[in-house]
């Protein structure tokens, strides 16, 4: 117990380092060796919690990477369960398509996002990244979950059958109230990949749809490292996905524990 205790401090340690340098300023920030012991400065958190920009990129992530996140469970569901009805050849082929097309480098396709929602009208506007992360969250929805529902008790499945349950009602009546854990892992992972990612953001948008991720890194300038406005910025930026872990912390110990990530 005390080697896991030890263990978990030095994976939190980088983010404990980064709210300690939050509360500086950036004087303080750049000392060396550091002060652990200081008197706390508040002011950067003031200045983006009175700043409009933070706000608006705030809603931008939640309306682009919460809204695809919730079409690609809507989607992914029947789709997973489809799957893992599919006999083992058919199975494998179809997940490694859709895994496949997490391989590909996003480099090598950011020209064609980009010339497609230019063509359309779409550059910089939340409905670009939503279609975009809704491919991102959409194939690993379907892994993830095809997995869990593989693992579900056979005979529960044959009993609903036998019961005359159709597929559909099957799944709505049996396999997701069965499921929530791993119908929940796979959207808060999803959701924090949606929600941390910035090569898109960065080459997609402009103003009108800049996400959090893309207020982080405008704060990287010529002029320098601001330590402090940054790691302000950071703690406020990770606080959405540490409450949703928090919110749903009991079903993704069970998605976990229940093979959702198998």
């Amino acid at each position: 117990m005390t080697i896991s205790y030890v263990w978990t401090l030095v994976f939190l340690s980088p983010f404990l380092w980064m709210v300690l340098t939050s509360f500086k300023s950036e004087t303080a920030a750049y000392q060396f060796p550091p002060t652990i012991f200081f008197k706390p400065d508040f002011h950067h958190y003031l200045q983006f919690l009175t700043d409009h920009n933070f706000y608006h990129a705030l809603v931008n992530s939640l309306v682009a990477a919460g809204g695809s996140v919730l079409v690609a469970l809507v989607l992914g569901i029947p789709a997973a369960f489809s799957i893992s009805t599919k006999s083992v050849n058919k199975q494998q082929n179809i997940l490694f398509f859709l895994i496949s097309t997490k391989m590909m480098p996003v480099v090598g396709i950011i020209l064609s996002y980009y010339l497609l929602f230019k063509s359309l009208g779409l550059l910089d506007t939340r409905l670009a990244l939503f279609f975009i992360y809704l491919t991102m969250a959409l194939p690993m929805t379907i892994w993830l979950l095809n997995t869990y529902f593989r693992d579900l008790p056979q005979e529960v499945l044959e009993a609903s059958k036998v019961d005359g349950a159709s597929n559909l009602m099957m799944l709505f009546k049996v396999v997701i109230p069965m499921s929530i854990p791993g119908i929940v892992t796979a959207g808060l992972l999803s959701f924090v990949l949606n929600w941390n990612e910035l090569f898109f953001a960065l080459n997609i948008t402009y103003t009108h749809a800049t996400t959090l991720a893309v207020l982080v890194a405008s704060n990287v300038t010529t002029e320098g490292l601001f330590w402090a406005r940054l790691s302000a910025l950071s703690v406020l930026v990770t606080i959405v996905p540490i409450i949703a872990g928090l919110i749903v912390q009991r079903h993704i110990v069970k998605g976990f524990t229940m093979g959702a990530l198998k």
